[in-house]
C-alpha cells in the first residue's frame, strides 16, 4: 500500500496562511482587502484548511 501525500497548497491558500503569520488576529475583511477576495471566500478557504489539518 502507497502513503498518500498531502494536497498542495494553493497560491492563494499559501497568501491566506502568510497573512495570518503576519496579522494573526486580523479580521475575515481585512485579511480579504490585502488578497483582494471577498471576506466570505477568505472564511471558507480558512474553513476548508483547517478542516484538512492545514492551518
Amino acid at each position: 500500500m502507497q502513503d498518500v501525500a498531502p494536497p498542495l497548497l494553493t497560491e492563494d491558500e499559501l497568501a491566506l496562511i502568510n497573512g495570518l503569520q503576519l496579522r494573526p488576529r486580523a479580521s475575515w475583511a481585512e485579511l480579504g482587502r490585502a488578497l483582494e477576495v471577498d471576506p466570505v471566500t477568505v472564511a471558507r478557504r480558512f474553513g476548508r484548511l483547517s478542516d484538512q489539518g492545514a492551518a
